[in-house]
């Protein structure tokens, strides 16, 4: 499917469908949805990148679920905890 159909499916402007691939739009759980059921695919897929046939664990979707929901500034936070907590 092109990003135009697929825009076309969503509702939105190519350039808009653009800007959420490049995570420069916070996603919403309702167009998200949408696009996996357009795309034939699970949501949690879409946002881990993921193969259609290796499907993310239920933390897993969680994490990125939450991951996706916060701010910037929180995002660097976490990775500075999880990069202390590595070590």
């Amino acid at each position: 499917m092109t990003q135009e159909a697929l825009a076309a499916t969503l509702g939105i402007e190519p350039g808009t469908l653009s800007r959420y691939e490049q995570g420069r739009v916070p996603l919403t759980v309702p167009l998200l949805v949408l696009a996996a059921k357009a795309l034939g695919v699970q949501p949690a897929q879409l946002l881990a990148g993921v193969a259609q046939d290796a499907p993310a664990g239920d933390e897993e979707s969680e994490m990125l679920r939450l991951w996706h929901a916060m701010p910037p500034a929180r995002r660097a936070a976490l990775i500075g905890l999880l990069r202390e907590m590595r070590d």
